[in-house]
């Protein structure tokens, strides 16, 4: 009696690390999938919602956070945006300041 239980408590065990590696799994896949989501944003959007921010005379919260995701200012006031695209985060660096957006 005893080494049944001892067996199905084996199988138990190796079914239960099973699903936990397939949920891990799940995960990375569900991340991967986000990742790539968001790395398609197209170019034209990005230079779209970069142009309307640049044309604006007025900047509201709403057009700011569509652009800008956050500012850091280090402990000799140099200034590095964040911005919410790829592409616009080389811009916010504060390796060049005489970069323009065309």
């Amino acid at each position: 009696m005893r080494e049944i239980i001892l067996d199905i408590h084996g199988k138990f065990l190796k079914e239960r690390h099973q699903i936990e590696e397939n949920i891990e799994s799940l995960k990375r896949k569900i991340d991967f999938i986000s990742t790539s989501e968001k790395k398609e944003i197209s170019n034209q959007e990005v230079k779209e919602k970069t142009r309307n921010f640049l044309k604006a005379e007025y900047i509201n919260k709403e057009i700011l956070f569509d652009i800008v995701n956050r500012i850091e200012i280090d402990e000799n006031k140099k200034v590095f945006i964040h911005f919410n695209f790829e592409q616009l985060n080389i811009y916010g660096s504060g390796v060049d300041s005489n970069v323009s957006i065309s």
